[in-house]
């Protein structure tokens, strides 16, 4: 059985190809107001972030326990919708630039003191 077309006219000005229903009309043209309710509805759904977006204060890290602090505001700031996940991603990428910088920097300071107390061993003569 052939499924019987809406007989309105879209912008076009050719035959609605939708599905009508029992009254001969498609959902759409049957009520006008659908199609801008349903736009809305999934506009709505694609808003991550509030319109107004508040600063959030944080301290920089200064050292992993701090980068841990950070990253965990960070994590709930943005389940809470409060910082869009594109801030978010770039302050991890920095964080782990952070840690990174921070591991190199212990390993300079440790190496620093090893060659000081190599240095100030008395000497073996041969």
């Amino acid at each position: 059985m052939p499924t019987i077309k809406c007989r309105k006219r879209n912008r076009a000005g050719k035959p609605c190809g939708a599905p009508a229903l029992s009254s001969g009309l498609c959902a759409f043209h049957a009520n006008p107001n659908r199609a801008r309710e349903l736009g809305a509805r999934g506009g709505r759904g694609n808003r991550h972030v509030p319109l107004i977006v508040p600063a959030i204060e944080l301290a920089p890290p200064k050292d992993a326990a701090g980068l841990r602090d950070a990253l965990g505001k960070i994590m709930a700031d943005v389940h809470n919708g409060m910082l869009d996940t594109k801030r978010a991603t770039t302050a991890v990428y920095a964080g782990m630039a952070f840690l990174k910088a921070l591991e190199t920097s212990d390993l300079e300071s440790r190496i620093k003191s090893l060659e000081e107390k190599e240095d100030a061993r008395p000497k073996k003569q041969s």
